[in-house]
């Protein structure tokens, strides 16, 4: 199945489940870093660590940093 959004077309596994990269692609890694600040500060760090660990495994919080810093 495919959802059209305004910034993206994303695509859904046939259980329905949005991936994170899809996320990232249709919002940006930095709305989804601040979804995860946004947890920490609510106390729901386990979700947060969930977020980001799946990030780093895309390494596209290792990307965004090397962007930074243009390495």
């Amino acid at each position: 199945m495919t959802v059209s959004t305004s910034s993206a077309t994303i695509n859904m596994t046939f259980t329905g489940r949005i991936s994170l990269l899809d996320i990232v692609i249709a919002y940006g890694t930095d709305a989804v870093v601040a979804r995860i600040t946004t947890l920490r500060m609510s106390g729901c760090r386990h979700a947060a660590r969930a977020i980001e660990r799946e990030l780093n495994e895309l390494d596209l919080l290792l990307s965004e940093s090397e962007s930074l810093t243009g390495g």
